[in-house]
């Protein structure tokens, strides 16, 4: 008789600690101080349960803890803890209680199958399962948002230990796995699978298409994997995460790779040591699970000043110098025109045409009473829109006084 009332005692602790226990601490967190019962009878529990939690079940059921007729509560250490975490799939194979039952062991609740850019995506659902009067069949359906697909037979299975595999397309949902058996009883178990989609994204952030460049420039590229769900029928981000390879070209040859990246990168481009005209500058960044993406621009290389076709002038003057200067710049505009002394420059007149050519005629004046009779330096001084820029020199003679008669 103590035989079989501990054999009830220790099926009914089964029932409690299966129907109530809390679910077992996450992976990584310390917890030494605590002990875990991690089978009870030589039966493993499918998530150990600490000692305290698990005298706290037989007070609720007025019970003392005992070990009637031999009955053993193996007590699991941490390390052992965490092992059965990781890889027991096994659970209670006798349910008292529901008659049939059974219970999902694979996937987890809350397993996300990213789709990845596929057609849909396949789930091998696992599961532990009894029925006194024998299995009749198995069913599966399931719910995505308030809508729930036709019930599907599943023809394959045994008592114990059953498989089936299905296809989903784009859409988190709830599977429901039920059994019947031979006297038309059901029970059933759900578990919620996440569908997220992975899409690698990069983008040259600067410089912009079509951009006129000179001298150094840095070229910011950001590159990511998007993680994302749909929610109500929209697409919500709910991630982000490192690509693996990301890799930068100008003009189709590699001047750059990185690894691991999620956010910005940067690389300094010396465009001098390119002609000038249209360059390609593109990115490609490359992920196992988005998949791979590119991005590119074309900008144009100046690294010429204006070109000057007149610089023009009275070389004998007195008072005044009238300059006529014609000057172009392909690349950009012309910026700064500017005619100076070089020996005193504030002896300067200057305009900004901003425009792809300048023609006109700059004056100085005052060259008598500022610089004197002398040989003096005229500069003319162009500059485009980038900075690029060019000097010309030439002699200005400042005459004022009468020839000097030496014989007569």
């Amino acid at each position: 008789m103590k035989k079989i009332q501990g054999t009830l005692i220790a099926c009914l602790l089964t029932i409690a600690i299966l129907t109530s226990m809390p679910l077992a601490p996450a992976r990584g967190i310390q917890s030494q101080d605590q002990k875990y019962i991690k089978a009870i009878d030589g039966k493993l529990l499918e998530q150990p349960i600490t000692v305290e939690a698990f005298v706290k079940q037989l007070s609720k059921a007025n019970k003392k803890p005992t070990r009637e007729n031999d009955k053993r509560l193996i007590v699991a250490s941490p390390n052992e803890r965490e092992a059965n975490q990781e890889a027991s799939t096994l659970s209670i194979v006798s349910s008292p209680d529901r008659d049939p039952w059974v219970n999902i062991t694979k996937p987890q609740n809350g397993t996300d199958f990213p789709y990845n850019n596929q057609t849909g995506c396949t789930v091998t659902i696992e599961w532990n399962t009894s029925a006194s009067a024998g299995i009749e069949r198995f069913t599966i359906d399931w719910t995505v948002g308030e809508e729930r697909n036709e019930i599907q037979v599943i023809e394959n299975g045994s008592v114990r230990m059953a498989t089936h595999t299905y296809t989903y397309h784009r859409a988190n949902h709830t599977i429901r796995l039920t059994v019947v058996d031979g006297h038309g009883e059901t029970d059933s178990d759900t578990v919620f699978i996440r569908d997220s989609s992975f899409t690698t994204i990069v983008v040259i952030r600067s410089p912009s298409d079509g951009a006129t460049l000179s001298g150094s420039n840095t070229i910011k590229v950001y590159a990511s994997v998007c993680e994302y769900e749909e929610v109500d029928g929209f697409n919500e981000i709910i991630g982000y995460h490192a690509v693996d390879d990301l890799y930068l070209y100008v003009d189709g040859g590699q001047v750059k790779h990185w690894t691991n990246v999620n956010g910005e990168r940067s690389y300094d481009w010396d465009t001098t040591t390119y002609s000038d005209g249209e360059h390609t500058i593109a990115a490609k960044a490359e992920s196992s699970t988005g998949g791979t993406d590119t991005d590119s621009i074309t900008v144009t290389v100046d690294n010429t000043a204006p070109q000057v076709s007149q610089f023009d002038y009275q070389k004998f003057v007195q008072t005044h110098v009238d300059v006529a200067v014609d000057a172009y710049d392909g690349g950009s505009y012309v910026e700064n025109v500017t005619v100076y002394i070089a020996e005193d420059k504030s002896l300067k007149n200057g305009t900004s045409p901003n425009s792809k050519g300048y023609e006109g005629t700059l004056s100085l004046d005052n060259l008598d009473s500022k610089l004197g009779e002398g040989i003096w330096t005229l500069a003319l001084y162009v500059e485009d829109g980038l900075g690029n820029s060019d000097t010309e020199y030439t002699d200005l003679v400042v005459d004022v006084s009468p020839p000097e008669v030496r014989q007569f």
